[in-house]
């Protein structure tokens, strides 16, 4: 990013502060119009960028929730789109906010489901109740409305209250991390196995291994001294067994250990939330009040 393209992300949310307040104020009835950012004192070039960035959020959003509504969109296609839309409000967010007037807002990926909420709707019509994407404006006007909402709370938090509501929500996305790892989770295309789940699968493994195996070896201790010289081909399924069961056990203790670190970052991530809950509950209170 060059210099000249920095400073103008840095300034296209701070200069728009006074025209996000105001529409807070009145509870974003529509989008913010040239006229009423002008009239709050936002320069009619700042308010174009806003806007300009604001489809391009809306470019970036849309073809997730698009493709989310197609059936056959698989769950890999999904998550890559979806990976896309943070990044892009992130940037604008955080970097706009870095004038030290106005401390950074509280962003996270969780704001990733408000911005797709922002951009689909539903209405009912003779046929029934229709899903469409919704307009530039329409999708601009919530996304307004957020950010006022936002800069609001952001009016009553201290550093400190910033910093213990981070912890908390990653300590939470750890947590939820850790246990779909381990249980599995549902997707578009159906439950993924978990760590629990593969761990037992290879325990069944081996234990189907180790009985083929012993079958084997009973098989060749009961053929004559003079057959085993010659029973090769069982001695050859033997060790073929022996190595697939060296295999198995080793990929079980892989998953093993995985296990046991995830269940450390559980624990850890529990600890965290125990130490911030008190906190963390009194500051959602306080922002629940001027939502």
């Amino acid at each position: 990013m060059t210099k000249t393209n920095k400073v103008a992300d840095v300034f296209a949310i701070n200069a728009m502060l006074p025209a996000f307040t105001k529409a807070h104020e009145t509870g974003n009835r529509h989008a913010i119009t040239k006229k009423e950012a002008e009239d709050a004192g936002v320069l009619g070039v700042k308010f174009e960028q806003f806007c300009n960035w604001c489809n391009n959020l809306r470019d970036t959003v849309s073809p997730y929730v698009v493709r989310k509504m197609d059936k056959d969109a698989t769950e890999k296609e999904l998550q890559t789109l979806r990976g896309k839309i943070f990044p892009v409000w992130r940037k604008l967010v955080l970097c706009g906010e870095e004038d030290p007037v106005h401390p950074n807002l509280v962003v996270t990926s969780a704001d990733v489901d408000s911005l797709v909420g922002f951009c689909e709707t539903y209405f009912g019509t003779e046929k029934g109740t229709v899903w469409s994407v919704k307009s530039q404006k329409l999708f601009r006007k919530d996304v307004e409305a957020y950010l006022g909402c936002k800069i609001a709370q952001n009016a009553v938090l201290e550093d400190e209250d910033r910093d213990c509501i981070k912890d908390y929500q990653k300590a939470t996305r750890a947590i939820k991390k850790a246990e779909e790892a381990l249980n599995g989770k549902e997707t578009k295309d159906g439950k993924e196995n978990g760590i629990n789940d593969e761990i037992k699968i290879y325990a069944t493994i081996i234990q189907n291994l180790a009985s083929r195996k012993l079958n084997m070896e009973k098989l060749f201790n009961q053929l004559p001294k003079e057959q085993q010289a010659t029973a090769d081909f069982l001695e050859k399924e033997i060790e073929n067994l022996k190595k697939d069961m060296t295999e198995a056990d080793r990929k079980k203790t892989e998953l093993e250990n995985q296990k046991a670190q995830f269940e450390k970052n559980i624990k850890k991530a529990e600890q965290v939330i125990a130490d911030n809950k008190e906190q963390y509950d009194a500051i959602m209170a306080r922002i629940k009040k001027i939502q």
